[in-house]
This record gives C-alpha cells, structure tokens and sequence, in this order.
C-alpha cells in the first residue's frame, strides 16, 4: 500500500535479464484486472545495460520518472502503511562501482537504446513501470525519514561490502575477511573452527568463541583477544576462527575473570521462595547464564574439534609426562594450568540479527546542541546498553528526535576500514532514566519481544463478551471425569494477586482407608488447537514474561486470566493426575486423563501455612476470605498433602537433591512506579508442599511420555555441572574445612551441607555460589540424548525422568507436554478396544511431533526461556539500581575475595554479588563511609568504621555503604 488512494504490486529482480521478467509483469496486471499498476523493481541495471551494448545513459532526477499514477498527493499519516524492503539494492551502487555519476540511471534512456528498450516501452504502457529502488523510495518515501535513513544506511553498507570484496585494493584497517571457499576448505581439512563468538562481560577487547554443542568444555572454546584478532565480529555472530602458534596460547582463565560476574546460571532444586512467574518445581535451578552456547554442530566443526582437541593433547603431553615420572596420579587445579587455544576470526559465516539499545555519546550530544539541527543527513557514534556490543555509528535525518533517547538500532554492516559498524535506527523507547523506557531497554536487551496478538488468533477465541457467557459444552463434560463434588475439596495455593491459576490441589481419605492426591492442570489445550494461529503465536513467544511493573502474556487474557485459570468457584477443564496411595503413603495407582474442576477456594501462600498451623488464615485486600465452617476440613487435607510432601523430599535428599537459592526479591513502588523498598521473598513450609507436589506431577508425567513415545518425548535435562565452575564454592568449603566433592549429586549435596552447617555466616554465599556455577537445564527430546551428559536425568532435582506439565497458561512447553500426555492416553484406549475387538495389539502410536521437530521446538523454546529470565533478572537488577541511588543502603556483606585495591562482597539481603574498590582510579584511598564533612586519612579510624573481622577464614563487613 503506497498510499490510502494508490495501490500497486511490486515485482523485485534480485537476477536475471530485465527484458525476461516483463512477461510475469504483465501478466499479473491483466490477472489484477488492468487497474493495479504492476512495478518492475531492477537492481542490476548496470548488467542490463552491458546486455544492450553500450547504451548512452544519462543522468535524470527519479522524480522525472514518476508515473502519473504515482504522482498522487500521499497523506501525512500514511507512515502506518509503510513497509521496508530489505536487501534493495540500486543503481547509485552500480555506478559508485563503475565508476560513474552517483545520480540514477536514466529509464527512458535504457527503453531507446535497442529493441529490449522497445519491449520495456511497451510494457510501461500496458501499466508496468519499470524503476530502480532509489526512484521507488525518492518517489513513494520521502515523506517517511525512517525508511528513507533505513535505505541509506543498507546502501552504504552494500558499497563498503562491495569494497572490501574487490581486488587489487589494500586497507589500512581490519584485516580482510577470508573468501567462503577457503573458510569452507579450513572446516573441512580442520585448520579452521567455526563457532558463536560470546564476548566477555567485563570488557569488549576479549571474546571466546564456543563451538557447538562442545562450547561448555575447554575443548570448544577458543579465545579471542584485542579487536584487531576480533576483526568486526559482534556478540552472537557464528564465526569462523584461525588459531594461533600453541605460543600463543594462554594458560585457562582462573575465577578471577568470573569474580565480577553477577549473572547467575541455571542450577539445583528449589529454595522454598516460589516466584509467581517460576515452577515451584525448580525454582532456582530456571535462572540461566546470560549468554549460553546452544549451537548445533554443522559439518566440519566435530572435524575441528578432533584437530583442537589433537593439539590440546600435544600442549599437555610434557606436563603429563613429568606427573607420570613422579608417580603422581592427580594434580590440583592450582598447580597445573591447562593452555586454552588462542585464535583470530577469519570470517563472520552469519551476522547475529540482534537489537540495540544506543543512545548517542555525550561527545556527540554536546556537538549537536551547540549548532542548529537540520534535517540534512548526518553520522553520530552511539553507545550500546550492552557493554559487551561495540560502539555503532548511525546515520539519519531525525538526530533530533533521538537526543537524550534511549532507541533500537539494526546492524547493517562494519566496513573494513571503519572503527564502528554501521546501524539504522529501529525504533525510539523513550528519554534515558525514564523507568518505562529502561524497562523496554531491558526487554530489548534480553532478546524478548512482544506485540499483540493478532486478529486471526483472537479470531480463534471462544466469542464470547465476557468470561461469564462461556460455559463448557454438555458433549464435553461427559468426556471428562467429574471432580467436582464436595469430596475433593479442591483449592489453589497461590502468590497473593495471582490471576493466572495453572494448578490446584486435592486430597481425600478414601472409604478402604487408601489416600488419594491430585494435581489438577489448566487445560489450555481444549482451547489452542495445534497448528491453529493461536498456537503459533502462543509458539513464537514460548513463555509469560513476568517483570516488576508488567506481565507480557504468552496467551490472549480471555484465557490465561479467566477461561483457563482455575479459579474459585467457576468449572473449568483439567488435565489431572490422581494418585492412590496405600497407609504407607506408597503409591498404589496413578490415574492420568483430562477432568472438570470446580475449585473451593484460591488461597495465599500465607492462608495455607496459617490453616496447616492452626491459626486463622489473614486474609489480605486481595485475598479470598475463607468460611470458618471450613477451617478444619482444609487444615485435614494440607495435613494429608503435608505428610506426602516431607516423605517425597526426604526420599528426593537422600538420592541427592540439591538445597541451593534463588534470590529474588520483591520491591515495593510508589504511585509513580518507582521502588521505595526492596526485600527478599520470605520463605513458607507451605511453599515447599506445593513444589514438591508440582514435582511428583512433573516427574509421574514424564515417565508416561517416555515410556509411550522413547524417541520424541519432550523432557527437562539437567546434565552435572562442570568442576571448573566451583573454583570459589571450593575455596569456601576449604576455609571451612570442607573438601568438595563433584563426584555426584548426593556427594555434591552432602559437602555442601556440611560446609554450611561449619560456616552458617556464609552459608547463603556458598548456595548462592552453586546455584551459579551449575549446569543449564534445558528441553529435549528423548530421542536426542547424548552420552556422558547424565542422560534423560535431571541432576539437581535427583530425578529420573522430569518435564514441565503444570505451567501450561504460561509456558508453551507445558502444552507440548499435555497434546503428549493426551495422545498417549488415547492411544491406548485405542489399543485396549482393538484389544478387546480382535485379539491383537495395534502398532505402537506415532508421536504428536517428529523427533526432529521436537528437537528444533525444544532448542526455540530454550532461547525464549533464556530470554525471559534475562529480562526478569535485568528488571530486577534495574529496580535496584534506582533503589540504591535514590538514598544511601547500609547492608551486612560478606567478603570472598580480596584484590590489592577491592574487595569482593556478598549481600545476603540483596543476594548480590560486586566489588567494593578501595581506591579512586588514581590509587587514592577511599572513604564510603565518610560522613558529609568528615575527613581522616587515618588507617585505623578507616578500618574501625568498617569493623573488619575474621572468622573461619572469611573477611566479614559489618558496615557496608552500598548507596
């Protein structure tokens, strides 16, 4: 739609010969009826030129050109109808690489020159109107800065690109990149290593190249410093990677480089604070590394690693003979360093499609006010949000309208003899420090984007006005088994304010004296059919994004917050699991199948622990108020749930479940949205019950989904963690007399348990320290299993076998597990009646996804996850950052490193990880905890103020100014 009143189709010739594309033109003008102009959009006029010989073309204006259709005035608010058309070249290009005039080639010049010019005439007046794109955008989008700076930036981008790749010319800049053929020829004879380049987070000079699924081992990573060995590669980019001489190489990076690192990874079993956006089931073990590996492995890369792996091998071999010779069977991580490869990037295979947040640099904004702004196009150097990103020069006509901004760029391109790369303005978020805009930073930043959903998927609602109208269908509900009478007394367990209810929980003492326990799941499936739009959509954004002053919905509101949320009061459709367990709480049967549900009551966490304690539950402003007629039928069932809950974790300890935290906090904002207070998330038994009923579901189903479909089975893996990564838990336990022991997750639990017990004041430290160093748990298929990664097994939960099913409203994994569930129950309602109808078994059922879809599925709904941490955890560390720098905190911090001029801490309170510098940047002392108008350099007086003092070989500081 080029404007309200004109409407054309558009015919791009990326190659071929012009004169060959006229037929197709024409023909879909007569098919559209001869009254819709049809565009010839040609990029390679200079090639059609040399096809009708040497042809005198003359420079002309684009607008000389212009069709009289198109010369029809366009409304200022059509900006809503533009689109932007990537990878458009045009002929200014050509002529800048002919050496040419820079102005467009003259149409009408072409259509003289021979009878291929007869044949475009013709064409033109049978309503195809042959133009190149920089007539198209001069004519059409003019009145659209953005897509007309867009263009310039994809242009300048291609010249540069053009050339580097031509012959003959030398730079003084970055090294040339190496050509495809020889970059393929590298993988193949394994002298080059292909990768996704992860820049360090402390500084942008450094990077390790990771190389595929081996990226979590020394083996797989490559070290990459300076920016000249960098050679324009950008976080995220798969590269491809030179080594360097073994002397060259550097010994593998200590702890140190990751003392700074305040990110945390994806690790062991839940502490008893339970987010309201987090399974309760695993609780921390669902916070991620900021940047993880997750390439697959393409053909040449297992070659070069076997070679990489060769040359480690040669590296060690002196070393090892020299333990050999000593009879020595071990040597300790302190005493032998094993080298890490060093290397250049040679070539960048795919550029990383990633958004930035920039603003432009103070150098810049100074310049820009002190002159007047014109709408003339002009270069500015912006900074990234990201530290780990590079510096981005931007081009636009707008520079106004970004001054003082935080705003989204693309990359387009890094030139070789340019210090940045090239980028094109995106979209504008705001004015910095603006809470909104930093908080839609932080969603860019961490890769989570949103926008509403669809017509054609809310198309796919139950049309009703309001949740009330909907009622589910008789036909339905003679499907399903019937819960709920009054005997099962069903109840959710919630936050407080919770109003996307994915579980509820039931209990009752069964006449044979048996006790029968359920865990009962939205049904989201009964209304997102596979396949549907909905489902795509639901697909494309693979999980709720829960943040402090919003919540980005994976499903349509109509469902998350009414017809599939298990509310009081209302029926609604279940997948359950009833297990009947005999008086010795084992189990007898489980029962699996889809169920209506009518919920008693939606309580608090706090509501629950009260009833268990036999108090009163406190019912809050948004709190269901609970009917005292029915106190001590509710406290009888949390009793039952109780009792199954401490045997299932005492069982889960004793096979090794890790006890690590999470650490989130909680903040409370003001009435313009910003935080006045922060607290960590009190911990309540009754937290615990309900996570590990959500575990003993998670885990009963993935069992069924298993053993029904052994190859395309979407579980939860997590593999042990790697030992280089508790380099500081081992220096804690050490001070604590605590040898630490990786051999498996029981020994891991028992020496970290013990190290707590010895050292209660840094036992938050020593969990918070593991949670981070262990491994990522990730989705997979049951089919793409590798050997020596622990399996189908989840190691921090100490299970078997492990999934998610009770988080559908809010996780699209979960539904790919219940479609799984189902098909698997029906399957063999459909074997039993073959059964009984004629005496033989049936095949066994196909799964509802390919492996191999279910791979491809598993690996999206990884990144999403990995996204939406990130976001959760920036906007967090964001809400705390304001926190901190409106007034001054004074917090207890303990000390688990010590540099010549800093000192690394610790807050419990804060969980959070940093460095306290002791020194200004000119090795002068400081003072944070001067108070105004005081001033001593007396050592003594510095250190009394901090009351330093040891204990179990721990510094701990009392006293510690944060603000």
């Amino acid at each position: 739609m080029l404007a309200d009143s004109v409407c054309c189709l558009m015919i791009h010739i990326v190659s071929g010969l012009l004169v060959s594309q006229q037929k197709l033109a024409e023909y879909y003008f007569q098919h559209l009826g001869c009254n819709t102009p049809v565009i010839l959009l040609s990029d390679n006029s200079s090639s059609q030129q040399a096809q009708l010989g040497s042809a005198n073309v003359r420079p002309k204006s684009p607008l000389a050109a212009a069709p009289q259709w198109a010369q029809t005035d366009i409304p200022a608010d059509s900006a809503q109808h533009s689109a932007v058309y990537d990878g458009m070249g045009d002929e200014e290009l050509d002529s800048l690489l002919t050496g040419g005039s820079t102005d467009d080639f003259d149409i009408e010049a072409l259509q003289q020159s021979s009878g291929i010019g007869d044949a475009i005439k013709d064409a033109t007046s049978k309503g195809v109107h042959v133009l190149t794109s920089a007539q198209y955008f001069a004519q059409f989008w003019a009145h659209v800065p953005v897509v007309t700076d867009l263009y310039e930036s994809v242009q300048q981008s291609k010249q540069a690109a053009a050339r580097e790749e031509s012959p003959g010319k030398e730079s003084k800049g970055y090294r040339a990149h190496w050509s495809t053929p020889t970059i393929d020829q590298g993988l193949k004879s394994g002298t080059v290593f292909q990768g996704i380049l992860h820049m360090s987070k402390h500084t942008s000079q450094e990077a390790t190249v990771c190389m595929g699924s081996q990226g979590s081992s020394l083996l797989g990573q490559i070290l990459v410093q300076g920016r000249a060995l960098l050679n324009r590669a950008i976080d995220g980019d798969t590269v491809a990677v030179a080594l360097l001489p073994q002397t060259e190489w550097q010994a593998t990076p200590t702890d140190t480089a990751q003392d700074e690192d305040v990110e945390e990874s994806d690790s062991g079993e839940p502490g008893p604070a339970i987010p309201q956006n987090q399974d309760p089931a695993e609780g921390a073990i669902e916070t991620p590394l900021p940047s993880s590996p997750g390439a697959e492995s393409s053909s040449g890369v297992d070659k070069a690693a076997d070679a990489l792996e060769h040359q480690l091998l040669l590296s060690d071999a002196e070393s090892r003979s020299a333990q050999r010779q000593a009879g020595r069977q071990q040597v300790t991580s302190n005493r032998r360093q094993k080298l890490m490869p060093v290397g250049e990037v040679v070539g960048i295979i795919q550029r990383c499609s990633q958004d930035m947040v920039v603003s432009i640099t103070d150098k810049d904004t100074k310049a820009l006010q002190s002159r007047q702004l014109t709408t003339r196009s002009e270069a500015v150097i912006c900074v990234p949000m990201d530290r780990r990103l590079p510096r981005v020069r931007v081009r636009s006509s707008q520079l106004e309208q970004l001054l003082g901004k935080r705003f989204v760029v693309r990359c387009t391109g890094w030139e070789q003899t340019s210090t940045y790369p090239s980028a094109h303005v995106v979209r504008v978020l705001g004015r910095m420090n603006d809470l909104r805009a930093e908080t839609d930073a932080v969603l860019v930043s961490a890769g989570v984007h949103w926008q509403p959903f669809s017509d054609l998927a809310l198309a796919e609602l139950p049309q009703v006005v309001t949740a009330q109208e909907w009622s589910l269908p008789e036909h339905e509900i003679t499907n399903r088994r019937d819960l709920r009478g009054s005997e099962y007394f069903t109840c959710s367990i919630d936050p407080p304010g919770c109003t996307d209810v994915d579980d509820a929980l039931s209990a009752r003492q069964l006449p044979n004296g048996q006790i029968e326990v359920g865990v009962h799941i939205a049904d989201v499936s009964y209304f997102v059919k596979k396949a549907g739009f909905l489902d795509g959509e639901a697909y494309a954004r693979g999980t709720t994004v829960y943040l402090q002053d919003r919540r980005l919905d994976m499903l349509p509101s109509l469902l998350s917050e009414h017809l599939c949320s298990l509310r009081a009061g209302v029926d609604r459709c279940a997948v359950s699991v009833l297990w009947t367990l005999k008086a010795d709480l084992s189990v007898e049967s489980i029962w699996f199948g889809r169920s209506i549900i009518r919920s008693r009551y939606q309580l608090t966490y706090q509501q629950a622990q009260d009833l268990l304690d036999g108090k009163s539950p406190m019912t809050g402003a948004r709190d269901m108020a609970v009917h005292p007629r029915d106190h001590a039928e509710l406290r009888s069932r949390l009793q039952m749930l109780d009792k199954l809950t401490n045997k299932l974790r005492a069982a889960r300890v004793e096979n090794g479940a890790l006890e690590l935290e999470g650490g989130e906090l909680s903040f409370e904002t003001g009435s313009d949205g910003c935080p006045k207070k922060v607290e960590g998330k009190t911990p309540l038994p009754m937290m615990t019950v309900v996570a590990e009923m959500m575990i003993f579901a998670n885990a009963a189903v993935a069992h069924r989904i298993a053993g029904a479909f052994p190859g395309a089975a979407l579980l939860r893996r997590h593999a042990p963690p790697r030992p280089e990564g508790f380099e500081q838990v081992k220096e804690l336990c050490k001070a604590a007399d605590v040898t630490l022991n990786l051999s498996s997750n029981r020994a891991l639990a028992a020496s970290l348990e013990a190290a707590c017990s010895a050292s209660p004041q840094a036992a938050s430290l020593i969990k918070s320290l593991a949670t981070r160093a262990m491994s990522e748990a990730e989705y997979c298929s049951t089919g793409d299993i590798r050997p020596g990664g622990g399996g189908m097994s989840h190691f921090g939960l100490a299970m078997e076998e492990y999934t998610h099913f009770t988080s559908p409203i809010r996780r699209y994994a979960d539904m790919v597990v219940h479609r799984q569930l189902l098909h698997a129950i029906q399957s063999d309602a459909d074997q039993a009646m073959q059964l009984s109808l004629q005496g033989s078994e049936s095949a066994r059922a196909k799964p509802v996804m390919s492996h191999a879809d279910l791979a491809s599925a598993a690996g999206i709904m990884n990144e999403r996850h990995r996204a939406s941490k990130r976001a959760q955890k920036e906007c967090s560390d964001l809400y705390l950052l304001l926190l901190l720098h409106s007034e001054a905190h004074i917090e207890a911090a303990v000390v688990y490193g010590v540099r010549p001029t800093s000192l690394l801490v610790f807050v419990p309170t804060l969980h959070m990880k940093g460095s306290v510098h002791l020194t200004d940047r000119a090795g002068l002392v400081r003072l944070p905890l001067t108070s105004p108008g005081q001033n001593t350099d007396d050592p003594f007086t510095i250190s009394e103020r901090r009351q330093f003092r040891l204990e179990t070989g721990i510094i701990c500081l009392r006293a510690l100014c944060l603000g």
